[in-house]
């Protein structure tokens, strides 16, 4: 299993981003097809576009091996009201993300 933020867009997602076709936004995603292992998101939704950071991309990434992916049960992106846009003053008026700019994934599987 390799997941996290890998502020990269996948060429899977090419129809919501509209991206030129040598963007290097889609390299490090490009690489992963190359490898084994499987975009569970976006196999398990059967490529239905499923944003995960607050500015609407889809950068994070949960990839597994056959092994683990035939016993994934579930996969999904948590919207619970969070991330929240807050502002706060530290020293200077800034807006963060609070308790951050990403939704969760939550992936469960069949042990």
């Amino acid at each position: 299993m390799m997941l996290g933020d890998m502020n990269s867009r996948s060429r899977l997602d090419a129809d919501h981003y509209k991206y030129p076709e040598d963007s290097p936004l889609y390299w490090a995603q490009d690489y992963m097809a190359t490898t084994p292992y499987i975009d569970a998101m976006h196999r398990f939704h059967n490529g239905e576009y499923t944003k995960s950071h607050a500015n609407g991309d889809r950068i994070d990434y949960i990839y597994l091996n056959k092994a683990l992916y035939d016993r994934l049960t579930d996969i999904r992106t948590v919207f619970d009201g969070y991330p929240a846009n807050k502002k706060v003053a530290w020293g200077e008026d800034k807006t963060i993300w609070v308790p951050s700019d990403h939704y969760p994934i939550v992936a469960k599987f069949r042990l």
